[in-house]
């Protein structure tokens, strides 16, 4: 492939950086990795007939396939022949098929590859979470970052409109409580940012504090769907409790001063949650007879909240952050596990506190009701065979979460009817995927 496109193909040989722009590594991939599925769609839009689209069937693809049905008709028009244009001028190279009008299938696929197409980003995304809450949906996941610029805003994949419209929409169609899990890569100011804006958007409709009647405790039950109506809970690791008063005790000091940084040092052996933050690949972790795991990981979506094991001021800085982190050591005794969590985040979770599932015995033991689990289907149908009694007992007194393995790359669905059956509280759904399961 090297060798037809005139790049140097040798075993040592290098490739000068200007000898490879765009064009010749889309050239290197298709080459590498033809995408016959987009020649195949292409030829179906042109019933097979020519080596390229018109405007009109680029048109009819663009509204009658590629349109998801589910999307405002206002705020997202269907396209007409000048906006087909407009993508045939933008991604079509060749200067004829261009002049009078039409695609090849090279710019098909360039289309069909842009940022356009992407599952992330712009008002579409923001628009598939007020969808998918009037659909019916009672858990959606957030994916948080940190921003960037000087402002430093914390990016929810697409903003704080998502916190706008999950306030808009969370109720419309059910009253009932609606679950924010986050996906948390933050750092703890940009967490602290979060939390405020989640604070200050939903406002009463964010469950705080527990209700009364039903503290988090061990061996008290969780409230019903019936007592949560209209409010919305955060899903998020929380720190051990005497962790999470001496770190607010600490932020409020600084906050005081004018500082909305924290010290982030609590020193001590990693928990439970700690080491299921620490897992890669939960279905590499699945080891145990019957085909169900004694020991399994949290999903991928939510072992990043602390990705690695260590302070969070190391990075890149070296021996002189090695230095830091040795003087702080100094000045603080043991308080608790290590955690990345920002306090006032974490005193926002309640009643949905992931932990690492262990085996059903010790989680009857600890009889826990606000810790939940989270299971791929295939460990979750596992269980169903193995162990369904536990698996049910389980559900009765606490939460459990399914969401699709990590095999589904084409985002299609399980059957979820099995795992509701089973007691199973949340149960994910690839809901870009239209129809039924």
């Amino acid at each position: 492939a090297l060798k037809e496109l005139g790049l140097p193909s040798g075993k040592n040989d290098e490739i000068e950086p200007s000898a490879f722009p765009f064009d010749v590594f889309y050239a290197l991939t298709q080459k590498i990795c033809p995408r016959t599925d987009i020649q195949e769609l292409f030829n179906n839009i042109n019933g097979n007939k020519s080596d390229y689209l018109t405007v009109e069937q680029l048109v009819s693809f663009l509204n009658e396939n590629q349109r998801d049905p589910r999307l405002n008709e206002i705020l997202f028009p269907f396209y007409d022949p000048k906006r087909a244009t407009q993508i045939i001028d933008k991604y079509e190279r060749d200067a004829d098929l261009k002049k009078k009008g039409r695609m090849s299938s090279d710019g098909f696929c360039r289309y069909l590859m842009s940022d356009e197409n992407a599952p992330f980003g712009g008002k579409s995304w923001v628009e598939m979470y007020r969808q998918v809450l009037l659909s019916g949906c009672r858990c959606v996941e957030l994916d948080c970052w940190d921003g960037k610029g000087e402002d430093q805003e914390p990016i929810i994949t697409h903003g704080k409109d998502v916190i706008q419209a999950i306030k808009d929409t969370a109720f419309v169609t059910s009253e009932f409580p609606v679950i924010l899990s986050f996906e948390n890569h933050c750092s703890k100011p940009q967490q602290y940012k979060m939390a405020k804006y989640c604070e200050e958007i939903f406002g009463e409709l964010l469950l705080r504090l527990p209700l009364e009647g039903f503290p988090i405790e061990a061996g008290r039950p969780l409230p019903s769907p019936n007592d949560l109506k209209r409010k919305i809970l955060i899903k998020n690791k929380r720190l051990k409790p005497e962790v999470e008063q001496k770190q607010l005790e600490s932020f409020k000091k600084h906050m005081e001063a004018g500082e909305t940084n924290i010290p982030a040092i609590t020193l001590g052996e990693e928990n439970e949650e700690d080491a299921e933050n620490g897992e890669k690949d939960p279905e590499e972790k699945e080891v145990g007879p019957s085909e169900a795991p004694s020991v399994l990981s949290e999903e991928p979506s939510e072992k990043d909240s602390v990705s690695q094991n260590h302070n969070p001021n190391l990075g890149k800085g070296g021996e002189a952050a090695e230095d830091s982190e040795e003087a702080l050591i100094a000045q603080y005794t043991y308080v608790g596990a290590t955690t990345n969590i920002h306090p006032y985040l974490s005193a926002m979770v309640n009643y949905a506190q992931p932990v690492k599932f262990q085996r059903f015995d010790v989680a009857e033991e600890r009889n826990i009701h606000h810790n939940m689990s989270s299971f791929n289907e295939s460990v979750g149908l596992g269980y169903l065979k193995t162990n369904a009694i536990e698996f049910v007992n389980y559900n009765k007194r606490q939460m459990s979460r399914i969401y699709p393995k990590g095999g589904r790359v084409d985002s299609s669905n399980y059957m979820p009817q099995i795992f509701w059956n089973a007691g199973c509280q949340m149960v994910s759904l690839n809901f870009q995927t239209p129809g039924t399961p």
